[in-house]
């Protein structure tokens, strides 16, 4: 019997990822699952959120600004509508009967602010960009590692003097503690959808994945992911949420923080290249997700060539609804492959030529690679 190391393992798995032709193949699974999202491209899509707010009762409009934004996310997270579909292997989609859904963020700020952010010369905007998350500390400690740390810094504030500031910390804190559970909270109704959808009338082999689906959407994002099915699936349900409240920001480095779990998996011999390049193809269909290609349908027929004025006070902004066409499929979504580890290694591992090969394979414009 031949016993190789864990470094002849790494050059004898990061060689096949770079030179199996198979790699650069579609399985079934992705065929059908690219022609469903090509068909829907060409689809009217509609709007979830419109009208929503978290000023319904007269309490929260006294609420930190901070606070109300985080109840905003939260209420979208866990209203918006969420499906798991026939062939879905990562989970975390925009469709509700067939249909590309996009989502907007309930309204959390007044009239009054409005009016004086206008006096001001400012206007409120619900979006984040050019941001890179430190998935990393996921992938290591999970949000109940972030929600453990909140707590600990929140409990720390409370023994230091009163001031404007810490109450500024301990409200900034409370609202990412808010969001974290919010995304929980989001993986655990698609563990539930998963186990009802595997009650029913679905195929042996189908129950089996959707049992797979519900027990690794109960692990993660709140602990570390074990496996790279996890770790994909924890950081697309934190950047699908993100992506779902008007926060389009970059994905970082994905394939250093990915690949622990990769690597853990293949020296066991428990996932196969290809098994893990389905993972990676079926995450490169999900950026897409909203996307829209026919420009007829980008917008509602009650919005097309309609001036949009919003009122606040003495100042009014004007917008075409054929103007904003251009940001129709913009999304952002930068991922950076390979480059330098900080000890000053080549970064370049399999997960590198993967999503390479995902990218070779789909014609679209998300994600941005660099």
């Amino acid at each position: 019997m031949i016993v190789r190391t864990a470094d002849q393992v790494e050059e004898s798995s990061l060689h096949a990822a770079r030179t199996d032709p198979r790699l650069r193949t579609r399985t079934n699974r992705v065929e059908r699952l690219h022609g469903l999202l090509r068909d829907r491209m060409r689809q009217t899509q509609k709007t979830w959120g419109t009208g929503l707010t978290v000023l319904d009762t007269p309490d929260v409009a006294g609420t930190p600004l901070v606070l109300r934004r985080a109840m905003a996310f939260r209420k979208t997270v866990r209203d918006m509508p969420i499906a798991i579909e026939d062939d879905d292997l990562i989970v975390g989609n925009t469709v509700e009967g067939g249909t590309i859904v996009r989502t907007e963020l309930p309204s959390y700020t007044t009239r009054e602010e409005h009016l004086q952010a206008a006096d001001e010369g400012a206007m409120f905007t619900d979006h984040l960009a050019h941001k890179t998350p430190y998935y990393r500390r996921v992938m290591e400690r999970g949000l109940r590692g972030a929600v453990s740390d909140i707590d600990s810094r929140l409990e720390q504030i409370q023994s230091e003097p009163p001031s404007d500031a810490t109450r500024e910390q301990v409200n900034v804190l409370k609202a990412a503690r808010m969001e974290c559970e919010a995304i929980i909270a989001l993986a655990n109704r698609y563990a539930a959808l998963a186990e009802t959808i595997s009650a029913g009338d679905v195929s042996p082999a189908r129950r089996e994945e959707l049992g797979r689906i519900a027990a690794v959407c109960r692990r993660v994002p709140e602990h570390p992911p074990r496996t790279f099915l996890e770790a994909v699936q924890a950081f697309w349900l934190i950047h699908y949420a993100f992506f779902s409240t008007g926060t389009v920001i970059s994905c970082g480095r994905l394939d250093q923080y990915l690949y622990p779990a990769l690597r853990t998996e293949i020296e066991q011999g428990a996932i196969t290249l290809r098994e893990a390049q389905e993972i990676c193809d079926c995450l490169w269909l999900r950026f897409n997700d909203r996307a829209q290609i026919v420009r007829e349908n980008f917008f509602d027929d009650g919005l097309k060539n309609e001036v949009w004025e919003w009122d606040a006070g003495h100042r009014k902004r004007f917008a075409y609804a054929t103007d904003r066409a251009d940001a129709i499929n913009h999304f952002g979504q930068n991922i950076l492959l390979g480059g330098i580890r900080p000890d000053g290694s080549d970064g370049t591992n399999e997960i590198t030529y993967m999503c390479l090969n995902s990218l070779e394979k789909f014609a679209f414009t998300s994600p941005d690679l660099n």
